[in-house]
Parts: structure tokens; sequence; C-alpha cells
């Protein structure tokens, strides 16, 4: 490796070369150094994860649009130790020159008079189990939760759907309005 990386040792004894910065996971594969998108990385049971805390959350990759305009894609992917690479990354992106013939361009045709839907904003799914979880953070852990979801260095939602009864993640099986041909939900 150049004495410039560590080295980690495979449970087949064999030696791996890692990213300068990395140390070696329990298992003896890469863990690579903490990047701005996922600065408290952690060792699950099925694989690596981005942990929150007070002090950081991750802050996404900042679009150029100087290599959009220049034709160019980019490419954002985050990858798993396997058999064949060693090493987990998370939100790693690059620009990359899109194949000839395409266009970075997307052509939007706007319709005004004939409007279809009215668009209140964008959002996600508020269900019972993320309230649950929410109640159960700290302080200063529901501050970051609406900084990520809402604010201005976060996802930028500025709306929420709330689940009208059970959802696929429910923490179990309820209806809020269970009579019939009940439209109006009085």
């Amino acid at each position: 490796c150049g004495g410039e990386t560590p080295v980690c040792c495979t449970s087949s004894g064999d030696a791996q070369c890692c990213v300068e910065g990395s140390v070696c996971s329990h298992d003896w594969h890469c863990i690579e150094p903490t990047t701005a998108a996922c600065p408290n990385r952690v060792k699950l049971e099925a694989g690596f994860a981005c942990e929150c805390t007070c002090e950081s959350c991750g802050v996404l990759p900042t679009v150029d649009m100087a290599e959009l305009k220049a034709g160019k894609a980019m490419i954002v992917t985050s990858t798993a130790p396997s058999k064949s690479k060693d090493s987990a990354r998370f939100m790693d992106f690059k620009y990359q020159p899109l194949a000839a013939g395409s266009s970075s361009q997307m052509d939007i045709e706007l319709q005004p008079d004939a409007t279809k839907q009215e668009i209140l904003g964008f959002g996600g799914a508020f269900t019972d189990a993320v309230a649950w979880h929410y109640d159960e953070l700290s302080t200063c852990m529901k501050k970051t939760f609406i900084e990520q979801h809402f604010g201005a260095t976060g996802l930028g939602y500025t709306t929420g759907r709330v689940p009208m009864g059970a959802s696929d993640f429910s923490r179990m099986n309820y209806v809020l309005d269970n009579t019939t041909d009940d439209y109006d939900l009085e």
C-alpha cells in the first residue's frame, strides 16, 4: 500500500489497501473517512447508516450549475461493502458527460389556461410511527429533524401528508372514520 494508507486484513488472511484516512471495521472491511453527506457513519448488522446527532447530521452535495450547463449529469451513488468492493461510500458524486445526442436541458411546456391541479408544496408522509419516534427524540434532535426536513439546509419540504388511518408504516391497524359513505368525514 506504499505506507500511505492503512491495511485491513480480510478473514481469509489477504491484505487490502484502503483510502487514506480509512479505518478497519470489526469484520475487516474498509470504512472510508467521513464526508459532508455522512459525518457520523455507523456500522450496522446489514451495512452502514448515517446517524444524525445534535452536532451534525450531514448535508447534501451542492449542485454545480456550470457543470450541468456544460452538458454533464450529476451522478450520486451510495455503495456498501461487498466481496468485490470492500469500501462503503455514501452520497458520493461526480459529473459525467452525457451520451452523444442526449441533452442536459429539459423542455417544459406550460399551459396556464389548462389548470389540472394546484400544487400546494412538496413534502413527505408523517405517519403515526414518525410521530411516535419524533416524540422519543431529545429537544435538540427534534430541532435537527425539523431543520433537515423543512429548513434552509435540509430537504426544503413545504408540506407534510398525514395518512387518514393506518399505513404501511403504522405501529398498529386503525381507522379514523369507520362510517360507510361518509365522504365529508363528519
